[in-house]
C-alpha cells in the first residue's frame, strides 16, 4: 500500500517481557541480564509461559523481536535514556530511523507551590498507581524509620498492597481531570516519583510539574531526563540495593533533605516551569512524510527525522527538517550515533555514462604512517604469505558417481596443491567515491580499485556496462563531497553469513586495531538483525552510515583489505580478527563437543540423505545443530570449544574459524565446484586443524545453477569418514 510504518516504544516488552527490565530481586538490570541465576517474572504473561529468559531465551525472544520490528521504517520513543537501552538491547534496528518525541499535554491552569511552615513534616505527594516497581516498598520503608515525621507521604492514587500508618496516608483513586483538585486538596509542598526502573516517559511527572511542585526522583530513565534537563527537581543518587531500608536510611539522613523550598527558592522558581506545551503524539512525523507537507498549527516538529516511504515506483527517502521544509533527498544518508541526528544531503547529482577504467592496489604509493598520507597511499599492515604445499587430509574420498572424479582429485587435493596468505592492508584515497550498494571503491581518477571486488561479475551484478579496453560506466545518483574521513566496511556478499563474517567485519577490525576507525564515518550495509548482533562483537562504531545504490563521494576514503584475497585465499586479519573474538567468548580449553551443522532449512545445495548422514555421525558422538538459531556469541562459545565440526558445504561451516588448533573439521560437498573447492581446506591449513572431505555427485534432475544444487553422499563413504576421528 505504500504506507510508511512508524513504531512507537512506551515500554520495554521488545527487549524482554518483564516489560520493567526488573530481575528477580527487584534490580533494574538495563537489558542486560544481572550476573548469577535467576528467573525472571515476565508481567503480562503467567510465570510459566515463557522458558527461563535470564541469560537463556531472552537471546531468542530479542531475535524474534528484531526481526518482526525490522518491517518497519522508522522508530520513535520518548526519551534519550530509553532510545539508547532499546538499541544497546536490540542493535539490529539501528539501521532504521530513531528520533526521539516527548509525550505532550494541555493544561488550562498551573497550580503553585504552597509554603511549608517551620517544623511541619514536608508534605510529599506520590501519585500514580504505586507497586514495588514505584517506589511502594521504599515508601513504606522510610515511614517505618522516619520517627520524627520529617517525611508525611501522600499516594494519590491505587495504592496496591500498601497499607496506611503515621506518616503514610492513602487518598485512593483519582479522575485524571480531577487532579488538580485532589492535589490542591492534600497541599504538598514537593511531589516524588520514586520508580525504581527507567521510565519512558512518566506522566506524573508532568502532572505534578502542572500542579506546580518540583519533584524528588530517582536518577534513572526518563525521570532522570527531565528532572536533570529541566531543573525542575532533585534526584538522588543512591544506588538501589536489594534492602530498600538501606535507601530509606540514605534518604532520611540525605544532607539536602528534600525539605522543600520556600517560594522563589524552589526549582521551579529558579528554573522556570518546564515546556508542557510540546504536543508530540507522532502527528509532526506522519505529517512530514508527505513531501513538501508543512507541520499543522501547534505542533513543535522534532529535529531532523528521515524515513524511507515504499511505493510502486521503488524506495525515496523524505526528510522533515526542523522548520518542515522539505529537501531533495539523496539516496545516501550519514548518521551519526553520537547526535542521534541524520544530516540530509540535499541537490543530488545524477551522472551519466562515467567512465571508469581499473587499477590494482600495487599501484599507489606505499607509506609507513596513513594518518599523515596527503594522496593516494597504501600500507601493509599485516604480510601475507608465499604458497606452500597444503597438509594433506586425515581422509579424502570421492563418490565413483561424480561426472569426473579426476577432474576433483586434481582441483581438490592434488599432490602440489598450494595454499597463501593475502597481505591485509589499508589504502586511503583523497576524493574517493564508493559505488552501489556492492561497494566497489573508485579514486578521483574514476578509477575503480580491483582489490575492492573478487570477480568481474561483482561489476555487472552492480549495474556497470562493460565497453572496449576494460572500460566500465554506470548511471546512479551521486551526491556532494562528504567531508571527513569515511571508511569501507561492507562488501558485494554482505548478506552471506560466512562472507559478513571473514570478509567484510575482518575490514572493520583492521581499521580499529590500527587506530583509524574512531575518527570515520563507517559506511555498512542495511544491517539484518544477524548481521548487527555480530558486530557487537569488536568495538563500538562511533559515527556510521548506510550504502544505497548511488555514489558517495568522500573527502578522504580508506578501504581496509577484505578477510578474503579472493574466494579461497585469506588474508592473515581475518584469523587474528576470530581469535580475539573466540578469546573473548569461547571457553579457554576445548569441551570435547562434536557438531554436525545441518543445512536442512537452506534453499540450495541440501545433503538429500542429510538425516542418514545425522545417524551415522550421531553413532560417533555427533550432535546435530542449526547455528542460524543462535546468537553470535552463543555460536563463538559453542564453535570455538568444539573437538570437530562436520557439515555440507556451506555458511555453517564458516564458524570453523573459531575452533582450537587440532580441532577436526569434515567436509561433505557437491561435485563440480570451480573457486570455493578448496576454501575450507585452506582454512584448515591455516587453522591447523585435521581436514576430512567426501565428495558426492549433484542430483541429476537439478536443472539450478552447478553452485545450487542438491547432492548426496555415498553413506560407506560417510562412515569411514567418521570412523576415521574413532
Amino acid at each position: 500500500m505504500g504506507i510508511a510504518t512508524i513504531f512507537s516504544f512506551h515500554d520495554f516488552y521488545a527487549l524482554c517481557p518483564t516489560v520493567k527490565l526488573l530481575d528477580q530481586d527487584m534490580v533494574f538490570c538495563g537489558g542486560r541480564c544481572t550476573p548469577g541465576p535467576g528467573r525472571c517474572r515476565p508481567e503480562l504473561w503467567p510465570a510459566d509461559a515463557f522458558p527461563n529468559l535470564k541469560h537463556q531465551f531472552i537471546h531468542r525472544w530479542r531475535a524474534m523481536m528484531t526481526a518482526a520490528l525490522h518491517h518497519c521504517d522508522a522508530f520513535v520513543t520518548t526519551s534519550p535514556t530509553a532510545r539508547t537501552i532499546i538499541l544497546e538491547g536490540l542493535p539490529g534496528l539501528t539501521d532504521r530511523p530513531f528520533d526521539v518525541i516527548p509525550h505532550g499535554r494541555s493544561f488550562e491552569t498551573f497550580g503553585t507551590m504552597v509554603a511549608r511552615d517551620p517544623g511541619a513534616p514536608l508534605r510529599i505527594l506520590v501519585p500514580g498507581n504505586l507497586s514495588a516497581a514505584k517506589g511502594s516498598v521504599l515508601i513504606e520503608a522510610v515511614a517505618a524509620i522516619d520517627e520524627e515525621r520529617t517525611f508525611e507521604f501522600h499516594v494519590l492514587g491505587d495504592s496496591g498492597h500498601m497499607t496506611a500508618r503515621p506518616g503514610l496516608i492513602l487518598h485512593g483513586r483519582y479522575q485524571r481531570d480531577a487532579f488538580a483538585a485532589r492535589v490542591a486538596e492534600i497541599a504538598p509542598h514537593v511531589g516524588a516519583i520514586f520508580s525504581i526502573w527507567a521510565e519512558t516517559y512518566c506522566h506524573t511527572l508532568t502532572e505534578l510539574w502542572a500542579a506546580g511542585l518540583p519533584v524528588i526522583g530517582f536518577d534513572i530513565g526518563a525521570v532522570g531526563d527531565r528532572i536533570r534537563d529541566s531543573g525542575a527537581g532533585w534526584l538522588h543518587h543512591v544506588n538501589i540495593p536489594r534492602r530498600p531500608g538501606a535507601v530509606a536510611n540514605a534518604f532520611v539522613r540525605s544532607p539536602r533533605g528534600h525539605r522543600g523550598r520556600r517560594g522563589g527558592d524552589s526549582p521551579l522558581a529558579r528554573h522556570g516551569r518546564p515546556s508542557l506545551r510540546h504536543r508530540s503524539d507522532g502527528r509532526s512525523l506522519l505529517w512530514g512524510i508527505r513531501a513538501g507537507a508543512r507541520d499543522p498549527p501547534c505542533v513543535q516538529p522534532p529535529n531532523s527525522l528521515s524515513v524511507q516511504r515504499r511505493t510502486g515506483l521503488g524506495s525515496r527517502r523524505v526528510t522533515v527538517s526542523p522548520a518542515g521544509s522539505y529537501r531533495r533527498p539523496s539516496r545516501t544518508q550519514v548518521r551519526d550515533d553520537v547526535s542521534h541526528k541524520e544530516p540530509t544531503i540535499a541537490d543530488p547529482l545524477f551522472v551519466t555514462d562515467t567512465m571508469y577504467s581499473l587499477f590494482h592496489r600495487d599501484g599507489i604509493p606505499t607509506t609507513d604512517d596513513l594518518s599523515t598520507a596527503i594522496g593516494s597511499a597504501t600500507r601493509v599492515i599485516l604480510p601475507g604469505s608465499a604458497p606452500v604445499v597444503r597438509n594433506a587430509p586425515l581422509f579424502f574420498a570421492i563418490d565413483p558417481r561424480v561426472a569426473d572424479v579426476e577432474r576433483e582429485h586434481q582441483v581438490r587435493a592434488g599432490p602440489v596443491a598450494t595454499t597463501r596468505l593475502a597481505p591485509a592492508f589499508m589504502a586511503a584515497l583523497p576524493h574517493g567515491t564508493i559505488l552501489t550498494e556492492g561497494f566497489l571503491v573508485a579514486d578521483q581518477d574514476d578509477r575503480i580499485l580491483s582489490d575492492s571486488f573478487r570477480a568481474f561479475g561483482s561489476l555487472a551484478r552492480h549495474g556497470f556496462q562493460e565497453h572496449a579496453d576494460r572500460l566500465f560506466s554506470i548511471d546512479r545518483t551521486a551526491s556532494p563531497e562528504l567531508p571527513g574521513t569515511h571508511l569501507v566496511v561492507g562488501i558485494q556478499t554482505n548478506l552471506n553469513y560466512f562472507h559478513w563474517l571473514l570478509e567484510a567485519m575482518p575490514r572493520l577490525w583492521l581499521a580499529q586495531h590500527e587506530g583509524l576507525a574512531a575518527d570515520s564515518t563507517v559506511w555498512l550495509p542495511p544491517l539484518r538483525p544477524w548481521m548487527a548482533d555480530m558486530l557487537t562483537a569488536l568495538d563500538p562504531i562511533e559515527r556510521r552510515a548506510t550504502q544505497g545504490t548511488g555514489i558517495t563521494r568522500c573527502e578522504r576514503l580508506l578501504m581496509p583489505a577484505r578477510g578474503l584475497g579472493n574466494i579461497h585465499t585469506f588474508c592473515p586479519h581475518a584469523f587474528a580478527m576470530a581469535d580475539q573474538i573466540r578469546d573473548r567468548y569461547a571457553p579457554e580449553t576445548r569441551s570435547g563437543r562434536r557438531l554436525f551443522v545441518t543445512r536442512a532449512d537452506a534453499g540450495s545445495r541440501k545433503l538429500v540423505n542429510e538425516d542418514e548422514i545425522i545417524a551415522i555421525a550421531a553413532d560417533y558422538g555427533f550432535e546435530t545443530v542449526s547455528p542460524q538459531h543462535l546468537s553470535f556469541r552463543d555460536q563463538v562459545d559453542l564453535f570455538g570449544g568444539a573437538d570437530a565440526i562436520a557439515g555440507p558445504l556451506g555458511a555453517g561451516l564458516a564458524n570453523a574459524a573459531f575452533l582450537r588448533p587440532g580441532s577436526a573439521l569434515i567436509e561433505l560437498a557437491p561435485e563440480g565446484r570451480e573457486g570455493d573447492a578448496t576454501l575450507f581446506a585452506n582454512l584448515a591449513h591455516h587453522r591447523q586443524l585435521d581436514y576430512l572431505a567426501a565428495v558426492g555427485p549433484t542430483v541429476p534432475t537439478d536443472t539450478r545453477a552447478v553452485d545450487r544444487r542438491d547432492f548426496w553422499v555415498d553413506t560407506e563413504i560417510v562412515r569411514k569418514l567418521f570412523a576415521t576421528l574413532g
